[in-house]
């Protein structure tokens, strides 16, 4: 087992997006569970609404060891934390603006392969070439 620590500067949820997160919520709930008449929480429920993003999103190996954190950096944009296979920071690598809306799938040493979806919700697998600096 191994135990990586990193710095986190807590990245603050709009409060459009968090307004934004409780209508989502409420339209699923009258939709998907067949409620209609549900209505929207009281004022202070929305205190129970996180302020910040939490510090990951999810975790990926890769097949050459090294670990990608997905992490959420403001306004919606995807980002990771990169670690080698000892567990040392190596960086955030640069990723493509529409990788918020993939699911990351598989990484290799060279390629990450995504599921993203087009207008008509149709999934297609994504590969995006990772480029190592020298």
């Amino acid at each position: 087992m191994r135990r990586l620590l990193r710095q986190y500067e807590p990245v603050p949820i709009s409060e459009d997006v968090r307004i934004a997160a409780v209508e989502a919520l409420l339209e699923h709930i009258r939709h998907d569970h067949n409620m209609p008449g549900a209505q929207p929480p009281p004022p202070e429920a929305m205190e129970a609404v996180p302020r910040v993003y939490p510090p990951f999103e999810s975790f990926h190996l890769s097949r050459d060891g090294t670990l990608w954190v997905r992490r959420i950096l403001g306004d919606g944009v995807v980002g990771f934390d990169l670690f080698d296979s000892e567990g040392r920071y190596l960086g955030q690598p640069e990723v493509p603006a529409g990788l918020a809306n993939m699911s990351v799938q598989v990484i290799t040493g060279d390629r990450m392969y995504v599921i993203d979806s087009d207008e008509l919700g149709i999934d297609y697998v994504v590969r995006l070439e990772i480029l190592r600096g020298p």
